[in-house]
């Protein structure tokens, strides 16, 4: 028979060469299986090391069957294994899910549905496990852009609506921070200029009772709001104010003085007043004196009045933003 033509291992007939056939054309059929060969594996420069089995399930991970046995789709032993442990490995719970499991325990889910394994949007992935921020989640977020992986929303009060972005968080909260419009939307948490303070009744635990002045009904419910950032104080929360006060001491003088004058002098002929002759008057005073004593004041103001300014209540602080995990 003529030589074969063939270019890929598929092309070969196992019947060929014919018995019949001369043995001057074995020559040409072995160029034809080396050039077939080298057709079909044009990459494989090195020595191959990969078992038929290694081979048999590498095929059969790309095809998405079973390996070694194990049922399709269970989480308990998962679809594609690693190291031949059946409990640690690949599967997939439903439609559009991935899930992996480490010892028979998932560890991982990415979805891109609303199922109830994974709840979350129809427009992005949801990943749930060990170390993944959960839908609901809250934490600082240190820029005033939201991230780019995953779904997040700012925690200012705004509203979600009820079926759309915000269903899986409508389905933990409820309206619990708020109603908006009654219908089709709620309210997320609003952080803006609050401080986080643990509910009193965390994880239906006994209040500690560590905040007595503030009502239960605010400290043990979430959302409660509570708190002010200055403080006026009224009459009765300051300390009366007594000032007290005395003086005492002895007191003592004297005085004394003299004085001496010719008051008045002249003469007169006729041996009278009337008709002439002298008269004259002098003398002289003093008086002198002491006195002594002592007194004593004392007494006491009892006031409340202040000029009635406020005081700040707050605590060094840093701003920052806080963002809530949607999706």
């Amino acid at each position: 028979m003529p030589l074969e033509s063939a270019t890929f291992i598929s092309d070969l007939v196992i019947s060929n060469p014919a018995a019949s056939d001369p043995l001057a054309g074995a020559d040409d059929h072995l160029r034809l299986i080396k050039a077939t060969l080298k057709n079909t594996f044009q990459n494989v420069s090195g020595q191959v090391t990969a078992t038929h089995t290694d081979l048999n399930n590498a095929a059969a991970f790309l095809a998405g069957t079973k390996i070694a046995n194990v049922p399709l789709g269970s989480a308990a032993l998962p679809s594609y294994t690693f190291l031949g442990d059946f409990n640690t490995g690949l599967y997939s719970p439903g439609a559009g899910q991935l899930g992996l499991s480490v010892g028979g325990v998932q560890a991982l889910g990415i979805a891109a549905d609303k199922s109830a394994t994974f709840a979350g949007p129809l427009s992005a992935p949801v990943l749930t496990g060990a170390g993944v921020v959960p839908i609901g989640g809250m934490v600082m977020w240190l820029s005033d852009t939201l991230p780019t992986v995953g779904q997040w929303c700012w925690a200012n009060g705004g509203t979600l609506s009820r079926n759309g972005n915000g269903a899986a968080l409508f389905a933990l909260w409820g309206t619990t921070y708020g109603v908006g419009d009654g219908s089709t939307t709620f309210n997320v948490p609003n952080m803006q200029e609050a401080v986080p303070v643990g509910k009193s009744t965390m994880g239906g635990a006994a209040s500690p009772g560590l905040l007595a002045s503030i009502a239960s009904g605010l400290k043990g419910a979430l959302g409660g709001l509570f708190g002010t950032d200055t403080t006026t104080l009224t009459a009765s929360q300051i300390p009366a104010i007594t000032s007290n006060g005395s003086m005492t001491g002895p007191a003592s003088g004297s005085i004394s003085g003299s004085a001496s004058n010719v008051i008045l002098g002249g003469t007169s002929g006729g041996g009278g007043v009337g008709g002439g002759g002298n008269f004259g008057l002098s003398g002289n005073a003093g008086v002198s004196g002491s006195f002594s004593g002592s007194a004593s004041v004392s007494g006491s103001v009892t006031s409340n009045n202040t000029g009635g300014g406020a005081h700040s209540n707050l605590q060094p602080s840093r701003t920052v933003n806080f963002i809530i995990r949607i999706g």
